[in-house]
């Protein structure tokens, strides 16, 4: 069996075969450096896949929230701006 590093990744298989997914070591090693060029941050990927199922609701939960915020804090700047405009013409 060969083991082939990419990153932090290493892959076991046999060089040439696919695995249970069709997907052969030298292909997953392709996708891996694509998405790396592609500036996806596998390092990251890799940490938030550590995380439990419920740290990673709690992580999304608390972007969400932080998300709608800001959102609803845009309306209201924006809002407010528009009473000033209207109000000097």
């Amino acid at each position: 069996m060969q083991r082939t590093a990419v990153g932090n990744f290493e892959l076991d298989a046999p060089a040439r075969r696919a695995d249970v997914s069709g997907v052969t070591p030298q292909e997953k090693i392709q996708a891996i450096e694509a998405a790396r060029a592609a500036g996806i941050d596998l390092e990251m990927l890799e940490t938030n896949l550590e995380r439990s199922v419920k740290e990673r609701w709690a992580q999304h939960d608390a972007a969400l929230e932080l998300a709608l915020a800001l959102r609803e804090a845009g309306r209201a700047i924006h809002a407010k701006s528009a009473l000033v405009d209207s109000a000097t013409r």
